[in-house]
């Protein structure tokens, strides 16, 4: 080995003993810093094992109300045992303004939990979450070396006793019931809490009964009943003290204002009353209607008002609802609300509802031509394609669409094909249609003898487009071919090369809605009342000539929705 590469050996040797060796000191000194936290809390002058939480407290004087409350509700002797519990005692100054008598117990459970706590659970993560006796969750929290548990400062800590950890805080911890039992007792929330708790279910669990006896009427139980609640489950589990959540109210007076302005987008017929082979008749108005939407409207009002975690403050850009809706520049939602702190969370109690329609309930509408159900084609031989070309696959919804060959070549049989559009509400649509160009699969030149020029083969086609729908009458009908573009008044042509977006309607009204996927809702057999077709429009002097073919190729019809 030469001189330069020796010189260069024992240098990076040396370096990597070096980086080792610091990185030994630097285990080391986190063990050490950790072990010393430990012993600051657990082998302080006052730490002593012989003595039991409830005799910790007897021995200071700052502490003289909170254990004559413990000896009042009879919690004395449960820190006198042999169970092992963390107490956060407020001192006599943060007593001084009294308790009340008949909440006694539930003062005391809240401020003592199972097991030890001590700061030492806050060195490698600075917040836990700790269930309190009465059920309750309170946070046991440091930031910039300031201790609290709840909303208390702690004033000594870590006092190790026989049975557990016993801290002083500087005032008592306020007690809060969860977001659900606020909804049942907070006042002018009178239909919102009808509403929820409609769903609440109580089922008889024999299992966990026992038998006591006998009666004329069969055997008596000591009953269990298990709880459940259809729409909690679906949207959030309100009632649970481990999850956090945050929650607009509407008072009455939201409430109100929030249904009379969406009912009118699920404005619904009622029952059929006639029906042939060429429409179908619906009473206008009926009692199944109304209740249909006022099922609806409700739901709508309350399917994104919870959000997941404690939101004090609120992101700037987006915020999702338990409902998967998104909000953006959320801040709007809570503006002018009354924030209510809970056990489990935080409620926003307003006087108006703020949810952005075209955001919450008022959605775009996507049907893929490719999806059977519901679709009618004549006329035509029908073929699924699924895109391979790379300058389409990314253009085309989810890179399916369908192409439709004729049948035959006679002008009064063109292809054509419709598809049901479900989930319609009373409302304002700009409606459109995307179609492929036959450049996606055939991208081949052929020489055209009757245009004398090179084109693309099957480079496009001339269409028309039809709505079906339930008119204001309750007559179901089926309006006369759209040939041109609404705005532009330019006949709907295809690109040969290019993708096709056909504006088909603007600001078209849905008389009544055709909304039928509520969760909570089934209306038995459903009927989609709302289509669009779409149909070749060539005469036979354009498709003789070679300027237009018949093939249609579609990939999608979308309803963008209006609000004004």
């Amino acid at each position: 080995m030469n001189q330069e590469k020796l010189i260069n050996y024992m240098y990076t040797n040396k370096k990597i003993k070096y980086t080792l060796w610091l990185l030994v000191v630097a285990v080391f000194a986190f063990t050490s810093c950790k072990d010393e936290l430990w012993n600051e809390h657990y082998n302080t002058e006052q730490n002593t094992s012989t003595v039991t939480l409830m005799e910790a407290i007897d021995a200071k004087p700052e502490l003289s109300k909170f254990a004559e409350i413990l000896r009042k509700t009879g919690y004395d002797k449960v820190l006198a045992s042999s169970q092992t519990y963390t107490v956060w005692a407020p001192t006599n100054d943060a007593l001084a303004a009294g308790i009340d008598t008949d909440t006694l117990e539930r003062f005391v459970k809240n401020h003592i939990a199972r097991f030890n706590y001590s700061t030492a659970d806050l060195v490698v993560k600075n917040s836990v979450r700790i269930r309190m006796l009465n059920g309750k969750g309170n946070t046991f929290s440091s930031l910039n070396g300031i201790v609290t548990f709840g909303d208390a400062n702690l004033i000594q800590k870590d006092f190790v006793t026989k049975n557990g950890v016993l801290h002083t805080i500087d005032h008592q911890v306020n007690f809060f019931q969860n977001t659900w039992e606020n909804i049942k007792s907070i006042t002018g929330l009178d239909s919102i809490s009808k509403y929820l708790t409609s769903f609440d279910e109580y089922l008889f669990d024999a299992a966990s009964s026992t038998e006591i006896g006998t009666s004329p009427q069969g055997i008596v139980y000591d009953s269990v009943f298990l709880y459940s609640n259809n729409w909690l489950s679906k949207y959030g589990r309100l009632q649970l003290e481990d999850s956090v959540y945050t929650m607009i109210l509407p008072d009455e007076t939201a409430w109100n204002e929030a249904y009379s302005r969406v009912k009118t987008y699920f404005k619904t017929y009622g029952e059929m009353t006639a029906s042939t082979t060429t429409t179908k008749t619906f009473k206008p108005k009926s009692i199944s209607s109304d209740s249909v939407q006022r099922v609806h409207t409700i739901q709508t009002i309350v399917q994104d008002l919870i959000f997941r975690g404690k939101l004090e403050t609120f992101p700037p850009d987006s915020l999702v609802s338990t409902n998967r809706n998104v909000f953006y520049q959320p801040a709007y939602l809570f503006d002018g609300a009354i924030k209510i702190p809970t056990s489990n969370g935080l409620i926003y109690k307003t006087s108006r509802l703020k949810h952005n329609p075209l955001q919450s309930f008022h959605k775009r509408i996507v049907v893929e031509a490719e999806k059977s159900t519901g679709r009618e084609f004549a006329n035509a031989t029908l073929f699924t394609r699924l895109s391979t070309n790379e300058s389409f696959i990314s253009l085309i919804s989810e890179k399916k669409y369908i192409e439709l060959q004729p049948s035959a070549n006679n002008p009064n049989f063109q292809p054509e094909v419709s598809v049901e559009i479900p989930n319609t509400l009373a409302a304002k649509y700009n409606i459109y249609c995307v179609m492929v160009p036959a450049y996606e699969r055939d991208t081949a030149m052929v020489f055209d003898t009757k245009l004398n020029k090179y084109r693309y083969t099957n480079d496009s086609t001339k269409v028309s487009f039809q709505l079906t729908y339930v008119g204001a009458d309750g007559i179901m009908k089926t309006n006369s071919a759209i040939t041109v573009d609404p705005v532009t008044n330019q006949a709907f042509v295809t690109s040969s090369k290019k993708m096709s977006t056909f504006l088909v309607a603007k600001n078209f009204v849905f008389p009544f809605a055709n909304f039928n996927a509520s969760p909570f809702w089934q209306s038995g057999t459903k009927l989609n009342t709302v289509k669009i077709k779409v149909k070749a429009n060539v005469n036979n002097t354009d498709f003789t000539a070679g300027k237009y073919t018949r093939n249609l190729r579609v990939d999608c019809f979308i309803l963008e929705p209006v609000n004004e």
